[in-house]
């Protein structure tokens, strides 16, 4: 399971220059596209 780190349809959010690490973020990226799934249930605040 990976958690906020998927926005279909958004841009990453507006702080990412502030979080402790981007290159960290950008490579959860890279490690999700490596899971063994055939689905994504996306979601966050009120879009799904």
């Amino acid at each position: 399971m990976l958690g906020d780190i998927i926005f279909p349809g958004w841009a990453p959010f507006k702080d990412l220059a502030a979080a402790e690490s981007v290159d960290g973020f950008l490579g959860a990226h890279d490690e999700v596209l490596e899971y063994d799934s055939d689905h994504l249930v996306g979601g966050h605040l009120a879009r799904v």
